[in-house]
């Protein structure tokens, strides 16, 4: 493997906005030499007041994946910053999370256009501020997530329905039934609240409950839109 190739950072940038402005946010970054990028629905649980601090007005959203370099990080942000209005209220949020491994050949389509999309030297504000809390549990029990999130200090998150893909020894290890039908519940948090937050939605809706909950965070490097 070439050496410079297997150096070369990879970070996911995840976008949320609007139902609808998705499309923009593609075109914007792929305009910046991102090419791999892939669209999810979802919808906001805050209540209207938080919905528009975290600048997230509407509930019906739009979440944009991005592979990026990380090398290309701060002038895609800012890029965004400036096309989408992300530095007003209810406009968005984007933020980005460092990978531990990916494929040579995605890195590869990642990275090889760098040069033309590095820039931008500003530190972020908020860098390694937050963190972002993932909960995978059954449909029909992202009230019971967010109920318990917010009671440790959550102000809102965003709903991506999923399907589980299982087998006999997963199940037959847990001890219980997984069905199919998923939800994902995304949570951006305060690194100093991560901890008290997870802890409430295990013991509200953990592997031991109905929910069938599974709790995870992850580091969240940079971010933009939180007003």
């Amino acid at each position: 493997m070439n050496k410079s190739l297997a150096r070369a950072a990879v970070r996911l940038l995840v976008t949320i906005v609007d139902r609808g402005q998705g499309n923009r946010v593609v075109d914007v970054f792929r305009n910046r030499q991102v090419y791999l990028q892939f669209v999810c629905l979802g919808h906001g649980t805050a209540d209207s007041e938080i919905l528009d601090y975290l600048g997230l007005g509407d509930t019906k959203k739009d979440l944009v994946l991005s592979l990026v370099p990380a090398s290309a990080v701060q002038n895609l942000l800012d890029t965004i910053v400036h096309k989408m209005k992300l530095n007003y209220p209810g406009k968005g949020i984007a933020f980005t999370v460092p990978l531990s491994g990916i494929s040579g050949l995605i890195s590869q389509l990642v990275t090889k256009d760098q040069t033309m999309v590095e820039g931008g030297n500003n530190p972020m504000d908020s860098q390694g501020k937050y963190s972002l809390i993932v909960t995978v549990v059954n449909q029909g029990y992202t009230g019971e997530v967010m109920d318990a999130a917010k009671s440790a200090g959550a102000t809102g998150g965003t709903v991506i329905p999923a399907r589980g893909i299982s087998n006999d020894e997963a199940e037959k290890f847990l001890g219980i039934s997984l069905l199919a039908e998923k939800e994902v519940v995304a949570i951006i948090a305060p690194k100093e609240n991560k901890q008290n937050i997870m802890q409430a939605i295990a013991q509200a809706a953990g592997l031991k409950t109905p929910a069938r909950g599974i709790v995870l965070s992850l580091p969240v490097e940079t971010i933009v839109g939180v007003n």
